[in-house]
Formats: C-alpha cells, structure tokens, sequence
C-alpha cells in the first residue's frame, strides 16, 4: 500500500517513519504583506502601497501545519512510540529542512519545523509537523518557480 508522503531532505515520512498523513499534505498559500496609508480628509478610503517599491506582491512565509498517524505496525517493528516521537523530534524541530511531496517530485520548498507533542492512543501516535516555509517553490535544479505563489 502507498501512502502520501514527505520528504525533509534525506528523510521521507513513509519510508523512515512509516507515518501516514490524515489528510494529502499542502502548503498553505503565504499571507501578502499589506501596507494601507489613512490620509486624513480622504474620501475614498486608505491607499494602497502594498506593491509601491516592487510592482508585485510580497508575501509572508506560509505556515500552517500536517498531521501525520503511525503505520499500526511501525511500534511493534521498528520502535516504541517514544522512540518515533523521539526520532521525528531530533530530524525536524526548530531545524530548517529542504521539502519535497512525493506526488510533487519537481519542487521542494524551504522551512522551518516544529514537532508538536505527540497524541497516542490505541490506534496509533499522532504528530503534528507545523512549518514556516519561504513563500518560494523551487525546481529541483536550484531555480525558482516563478508561477508561485
């Protein structure tokens, strides 16, 4: 069976950790950087400067959050949950990371990561990835992807 993943440079969701995301992982689109001026008087409302200096938009780093479950198998194979938390942890919190989709293999992007403490039940640890990610995509050959975002 194959599962949506992700990988953090050198480590893959699936492959390393046999984490299943709860829903297909996205990038948030990034928050444009605004900049309204009130003139006092105006009739018309505040102008916008947003895109003054550059002509375009700017954007603010895309954040958001994927949720990803253990595989039912991967505590009694590989480690205990502790340990997959332990490991996810030491790879990916407060570290900046190159990022890449599997059903995305010609981009990556790049970000910030934070492991959140983890859900466990009986079906399962539940982890939360939140990132910050640069509001730029990237081909793999280094270039950027201008029709992003």
């Amino acid at each position: 069976m194959s599962y949506y993943s992700v990988s953090f440079d050198n480590m893959n969701t699936w492959d390393d950790w046999r984490l299943i995301p709860t829903s297909p992982p996205m990038v948030a689109p990034p928050a444009c950087y605004t900049n309204y001026v009130e003139i006092p008087g105006r009739a018309s409302g505040p102008i916008d400067l947003s895109e003054a200096l550059t002509g375009k938009p700017s954007y603010n780093n895309s954040e958001g959050e994927w949720e990803f479950t253990s595989h039912p198998d991967y505590g009694s194979v590989m480690f205990s949950r502790q340990s997959l938390y332990d490991d996810v942890r030491h790879y990916l919190h407060n570290r900046t990371r190159k990022v890449s989709f599997d059903d995305d293999p010609q981009h990556y992007y790049i970000g910030r990561f934070e492991v959140a403490v983890p859900k466990t039940g009986k079906n399962g640890t539940n982890i939360t990835i939140k990132y910050k990610i640069k509001p730029v995509r990237y081909f793999n050959d280094g270039t950027v992807d201008e029709k992003y975002p």
